[in-house]
């Protein structure tokens, strides 16, 4: 062991990467991981490892700088980049990876890197190759590494190009892509080409899906009949809303494929389920109920129905926010205790807390009737009340003008307006909240039959904007995201377990 007697175990911190790995599936990184240990507990070194210094970028590309410059508070390599602010701070004196692609491809990475471990000379070692480690202080050694960074981009651009040519020439011969083909297709080998052929039960469910949607049935019942029948996503999964849309709007479904303009390109040389105008129109229609879902919330506004509503347990309630990869959308932690990072599928969340929403509303407990009691009075008194209070405050500021009264008087009197407005809106607010609630239970109470109920309590739900269920939602229930048990990986078939549902404030305060 190179180490003196009494002398400070050196540090050595693990980062593992992977680009793409599907249903979050870690055993490429968790190797990696290993193969790095196994070379820190080598007696030729014996460094000690601390489990914060064990940095894990799964399924995140390289190819792209870490920091984005368009919103450098979100690293698009989240690890790496908390791993960036470890070496600043001295935190460790090596740097352990399976292979230097692993660690960056893009010069920007590279520079950020150097930056990052210049003023403590960190150590990266290759655990494929532990007999030439990297110091980047040396001159030389930078210039290799800058070099090997501009290969990499070059090839990650060629290769690029290289896709691009190729979906092109399929595009104009009609050809299918490979990879995985959508609901009511399979591929099928001909000659050197993949084409695109019907499964017929498949094709005709989704034609009459689509259909059923021109005709002006609702997409969530449409999803929802699907899963209820057992009809799985092709990775064997429920649908999600998102996976649901897309499925009725591939241009696939019409013998298309997609242009480079965002349009069809017609031509295909496979059998359509629908044509060309008909999906059109259903994308026309899903892209209008998007935009008058959200008419009334423009700029920074939510777009999600449980972004800030989600709350993280593994880091004491922190609200979550919607994240977005290539394998779906997930409600995750937004880090700010410990580098939480803990994420749930999205889709998974909103149907759980729409399903109980729904429950509530049509079979409201004694509870809920008594918090959901007729208050339009009391609003309407409050509403008076905040208007005269905006007149007097008027009033003030007028009365300060014409030097009736002191700077010193005029600031007082003010801000003990605002504070009674402050109170009282927040006040209005939970009233407000409590009444639109009850607006839907009042439409629900009359004995009907249970089909009956649920039809009407589906209409009024979907009827509403998504800042009115967003209402709705905060006053009913709370909702929180626990942590995966040990051993068990996160994953949409884990994730209905790891979401905790309870009575909201509006419960709460009867």
């Amino acid at each position: 062991m190179n180490m003196q007697v009494g002398a400070r175990a050196e540090r050595a911190a693990i980062y593992s990467r992977l680009s793409e790995s599907r249903d979050g599936d870690d055993t490429n990184v968790v190797e990696q991981e290993k193969h790095a240990r196994k070379l820190a507990a080598d007696s030729a070194h014996g460094w000690t490892i601390s489990e914060k210094h064990v940095y894990t970028d799964n399924n995140r590309t390289a190819a792209k700088p870490c920091f984005n410059p368009d919103d450098p508070t979100k690293p698009r390599r989240p690890a790496f980049a908390a791993m960036l602010e470890a070496a600043e701070r001295g935190e460790f004196d090596h740097i352990i990876v399976r292979h230097l692609d692993r660690l960056y491809r893009h010069p920007a990475d590279l520079q950020a890197l150097v930056a990052a471990i210049g003023k403590h000379k960190v150590t990266i070692y290759q655990s494929s190759n532990d007999k030439h480690p990297l110091d980047l202080s040396v001159a030389s050694n930078f210039l290799t590494a800058s070099i090997m960074a501009d290969v990499a981009l070059y090839e990650l651009n060629r290769k690029g190009e290289r896709q691009r040519d190729e979906n092109d020439r399929k595009r104009r011969e009609g050809i299918a892509h490979g990879g995985i083909a959508g609901y009511g297709y399979r591929l099928v080998e001909q000659g050197k080409e993949w084409q695109l052929e019907q499964v017929p039960e498949e094709a005709e469910r989704l034609k009459k899906t689509i259909l059923r949607f021109l005709d002006g049935a609702k997409l969530y019942t449409l999803q929802k009949e699907w899963n209820n029948d057992g009809i799985k996503t092709r990775r064997g999964n429920p649908w999600g809303a998102s996976s649901f849309r897309a499925t009725l709007t591939k241009a696939s479904n019409a013998a298309c494929r997609e242009g480079a303009d965002g349009g069809l390109v017609e031509g295909g040389k496979w059998e359509p389920i629908v044509s060309p105008d008909q999906l059109k129109a259903v994308r026309q229609k899903i892209e209008q109920q998007s935009k008058d879902r959200h008419a009334n919330h423009t700029g920074t506004a939510t777009k999600h129905l449980l972004t800030g509503i989600a709350k993280c347990a593994a880091c004491g309630g922190t609200p979550m926010r919607v994240s977005r990869n290539r394998h779906g959308d997930f409600l995750q932690c937004p880090g700010v205790v410990n580098s939480c990072r803990k994420s749930v599928d999205m889709h998974v969340a909103e149907m759980k807390v729409e399903d109980e929403i729904r429950a509530r509303l049509m079979y409201p407990s004694p509870a809920l009737l008594e918090a959901t009691k007729d208050d339009r009075e009391a609003a309407t008194a409050m509403r008076v009340e905040l208007a005269d209070l905006k007149d007097s405050g008027k009033k003030i500021t007028e009365a300060k003008a014409s030097g009736a009264i002191g700077l010193d008087d005029a600031l007082a009197l003010l801000q003990d307006n605002k504070t009674k407005r402050d109170a009282l809106e927040d006040d209005l607010g939970h009233l407000e909240r409590r009444m639109a609630v009850a607006g839907l239970i009042g439409e629900l109470i009359p004995d009907e039959g249970f089909l009956d109920k649920h039809v009407r309590v589906q209409n009024a739900w979907a009827d509403l904007d998504l800042h009115q269920q967003r209402e709705v939602i905060r006053a009913l229930v709370t909702m929180t995201v626990n942590p995966s048990e040990p051993g068990v990986r996160a994953s949409k078939h884990t994730a209905d377990k790891r979401i905790v549902i309870a009575d909201g404030p509006l419960l709460a305060s009867v």
